[in-house]
């Protein structure tokens, strides 16, 4: 008798402890509504995108650079856990990543809880809304010498574009290079931007370039991307 109500106890706390285990193991809290779920794409190549789904799930990449499955889960308030999917996981970088995060209007930036110093921004896309497409006033002749030069945002030079279809983009703070070499050339009121010149011989070539349509003024530059809808920037000479 004694043995047999040993061995209910000890059933008993054993079901307790896997009701606990497996608790703790799910994927926590309801993300379904969350405030991040949709696409986000990077404010500094609008090519490479965040596709928070509904059910935890996801996927980013673009841009040149691999597409990575992943789940994701808000632990608290600001924290944000991103796991990428293993078979998905590029040799060296981490699997399980773990943010902090804000929403301002229509940008969501995330800060490294593992790497000191290494944020970015994304701005939400708005999917209900076409993508359009300008194109350069006819008064603009669209050659390679009307883009070329230096071309400032936010006080800094953050475009060089070359008149040889060359260039340069600063994007200080975001990679260990900060200068990032470009091959671009315009034509029909695009501009062609190839982040992986390493790969291609020209913009023409690229492996999957941006694509923008561009508006020259007198001393300004204003780009929107024919990929993602609402990413627009203005530089100036």
């Amino acid at each position: 008798m004694a043995k047999r109500t040993l061995a209910i106890i000890l059933a008993l706390a054993l079901a307790a402890f896997m009701g606990v285990a497996f608790a703790g193991c799910g994927g926590g809290a309801d993300v379904s509504e969350h405030a991040l779920v949709g696409t986000w794409a990077w404010n500094t190549n609008a090519g490479f995108t965040y596709v928070f789904n509904a059910d935890g799930t996801g996927v980013r990449g673009g841009a040149g650079m691999p597409r990575q499955g992943f789940s994701w889960s808000i632990p608290s308030d600001g924290r944000l856990n991103i796991d990428i999917d293993r078979a998905d996981v590029v040799q060296g970088t981490r699997r399980a990543e773990r943010w902090d995060y804000s929403i301002t209007n229509n940008v969501v930036t995330i800060e490294s809880r593992q790497e000191s110093g290494v944020r970015f921004s994304y701005t939400r896309v708005q999917a209900e809304e076409p993508a359009t497409t300008t194109t350069a006033p006819a008064q603009v002749q669209d050659t390679a010498a009307s883009v070329a030069g230096n071309w400032y945002w936010q006080g800094a030079v953050f475009y060089t574009f070359n008149e040889d279809g060359t260039g340069v983009r600063d994007v200080s703070g975001i990679t260990e290079e900060p200068q990032m070499p470009i091959n671009w050339t315009t034509a029909n009121g695009t501009l062609y931007i190839c982040t992986t010149p390493d790969f291609c011989d020209s913009a023409e070539a690229c492996i999957e370039p941006e694509l923008w349509s561009y508006v020259l003024a007198a001393n300004s530059l204003t780009i929107t991307s024919q990929q993602v809808t609402g990413i627009q920037f203005t530089y100036t000479r």
